[in-house]
């Protein structure tokens, strides 16, 4: 059993027989992650109530190649975009040095929260304008399908992501935001700017993604086809 067509392939690649395996993907709790007005006063604490935000939510580590940010942050400063922000939701083996390089590059324009409380992350996901979702660029990452991918679809957010393989396809399928070159400032920017510009398009795209999420990986659909599936295989 996995959880992606890509592990499913790579399986498959290594003589494992396709009729010996099972998808069943991540899913998503749609009475915790669903579409919500944003939390002004939450804006306000962060210093984002008139702004396009842009979160990223979740672990602050290598992997998530997050620098791409700060590049991003510093040029938009350059263009004069104080208009749009990013906000770093979470913590992690990196955030107090991504931390520390933001304040010495004086970017006010990336926000920092720390790590939150898990009751927390419906509201700051709603909170924002947009969501990001990304990776180092690595072979390794091309099957993986990340949940954040997931929640801020049924938050009705559109995601610029930034990994490539799986879950760009999927994302493509949703119509439900922009894929980007992983760790590209350029591609991050206009990305950033496309929605931020066409705030019809952005609602768009986060209502289609909302739709496919509902329509494909509520999380208890997909626990009873796994449960079904395990029954299957304990009666023969």
């Amino acid at each position: 059993m996995t959880v992606g067509d890509g592990y499913r392939t790579r399986l498959i690649e290594r003589g494992v027989p396709a009729t010996k395996i099972a998808v069943i993907t991540n899913g998503v709790d749609r009475d915790t992650f669903a579409p919500r007005a944003a939390d002004n006063t939450l804006r306000a604490r962060f210093g984002a109530s008139n702004r396009f935000l842009c979160a990223y939510v979740g672990t602050i580590g290598m992997a998530c190649g997050l620098d791409v940010v700060l590049r991003a942050a510093a040029r938009l400063k350059e263009l004069g975009r104080n208009d749009i922000a990013f906000m770093l939701v979470g913590d992690g083996a990196v955030r107090a040095d991504l931390q520390q390089e933001a304040e010495k590059q004086e970017l006010d324009n990336v926000i920092f929260t720390g790590l939150q409380a898990k009751p927390m992350i419906p509201a700051l996901l709603a909170a924002s304008n947009a969501c990001l979702v990304h990776l180092r660029k690595q072979e390794l990452f091309r099957t993986v399908l990340p949940s954040k991918l997931f929640e801020a679809a049924a938050m009705a957010r559109p995601v610029i992501l930034g990994v490539e393989g799986s879950a760009a396809e999927l994302l493509e399928r949703m119509n439900g935001g922009i894929c980007m070159e992983p760790e590209s400032e350029e591609a991050l920017v206009a990305a950033v700017l496309k929605l931020a510009d066409n705030p019809a398009l952005a609602q768009r795209m986060g209502t289609s993604a909302c739709r496919y999420v509902q329509g494909h990986f509520d999380l208890d659909r997909l626990a009873a086809e796994y449960v079904s599936l395990l029954e299957q295989e304990i009666s023969r």
